[in-house]
């Protein structure tokens, strides 16, 4: 069966989870797509960084230079995300880099997502970030909106704004 996928983005092909109900419940991410090989590497009590190999994975990062490999020797791609395998599953139990500074100031990218799903119309919500050369990091917002809670469709982007500044602390608002 076609699954919706949920979790972290670089499993998008090779992870899968069983429901939406499932994903919703924040401890059991999902399955394994067909040839899909997952690596816990420096575990700290069963917990580690993950990483994995399988056929659908991006070829790397585009960069300025060209294109940035983003496996290693034997082909597995390093998620970024924490977590480990259990009866067969993968479990995601945080990111690598959590909190980042943006101009001088520590900032919870976990708070940020959870402050944006308190709204009603966000299905889905993920805050990353990017190299800013005035601010070191600037972050960077991505939403699933729920289509049918949506009142006013043309301005949803100043709406969602609006929202956040009366959740956050001004430096801790998106910049896209």
């Amino acid at each position: 069966n076609l699954r919706h996928c949920y979790g972290i983005t670089e499993c998008g092909g090779p992870l899968t989870v069983q429901s939406l109900k499932k994903s919703q419940q924040m401890d059991d991410c999902g399955i394994f797509g067909v040839n899909t090989i997952f690596e816990i590497r420096d575990k700290t009590n069963g917990t580690g960084k993950i990483f994995v190999k399988n056929n659908f994975l991006m070829k790397g990062y585009l960069t300025l230079k060209g294109l940035a490999e983003s496996k290693d020797k034997r082909n597995f791609f390093e998620t970024g995300d924490f977590g480990y395998l259990k009866n067969n599953l993968l479990y995601i139990t945080g990111r690598e880099k959590e909190i980042i500074k943006k101009g001088g100031e520590l900032i919870s990218l976990g708070l940020i997502e959870s402050k944006v799903m308190e709204n009603d119309q966000i299905l889905e919500a993920a805050a990353i970030t990017i190299k800013d050369e005035l601010m070191s990091e600037k972050i960077i917002l991505f939403v699933s909106l729920i289509q049918s809670k949506i009142a006013n469709k043309t301005n949803i982007i100043e709406l969602l704004y609006d929202y956040l500044t009366l959740k956050l602390k001004k430096i801790e608002i998106p910049d896209e």
